[in-house]
């Protein structure tokens, strides 16, 4: 009979064993000190840490009319398809690539809000530059965004570690970003 030391190591071995023999029975028989409620409550808890998931899709932009100039942020995100919130916000002075990292800390604030834990969050620019540099993928160049990348990186951290969330960013066309693009020229003419 094996015995055990922890939950964690209580469920690598009966994950180990379930999937060499696949039989409940056989699990009660090699390992009898184990109660069928703690494998109820391992099990319980994986579903709700991989099948339950949220899904966040975030769509944000970032405008700035003339480029510097006026600069406004808009950010639209849905949760499990459903649109739940629509941002506009209006940034002051900036340039065009500010407003795009500026928008994107929105959204980022906003979903630490929203989002539980074990969420899948995907942003979506149309900010190639955004995009590529937040990955890691191009090299940050300037000052100013190389901060505000840092307060990315910070906030992705938060969410990774306080609600365990799966994160990634896309490029997207212009043409499919369409509502946080009107957000955040609306932010610009509106000054709000």
């Amino acid at each position: 009979m094996t015995k055990f030391s922890t939950t964690r190591e209580t469920a690598e071995k009966i994950f180990k064993f379930l999937s060499k023999n696949q039989d409940f029975n056989a699990l009660y028989r090699e390992f009898g000190e184990i109660k069928k409620e703690e494998v109820k409550k391992i099990f319980e808890e994986l579903a709700e840490r991989f099948c339950a998931q949220e899904e966040i899709n975030c769509f944000t932009d970032g405008a700035a009319q003339p480029n510097p100039g006026p600069a406004g942020a808009g950010v639209v995100i849905y949760k499990n398809s459903e649109k739940i919130r629509e941002i506009s916000k209006y940034l002051g002075e900036k340039t065009n690539n500010q407003a795009e990292y500026e928008a994107l800390l929105i959204a980022l604030t906003e979903v630490m809000k929203i989002g539980r834990k074990n969420s899948r969050i995907t942003f979506f620019s149309d900010s190639l530059l955004l995009v590529n540099q937040v990955a890691g993928i191009w090299r940050v160049k300037e000052s100013a965004l190389l901060a505000l990348k840092e307060r990315i990186a910070q906030k992705i951290k938060k969410l990774r570690i306080l609600k365990n969330t799966v994160f990634s960013i896309k490029y997207i066309e212009r043409s499919k970003n369409a509502q946080a693009d009107a957000l955040s020229s609306i932010a610009i003419k509106l000054k709000k």
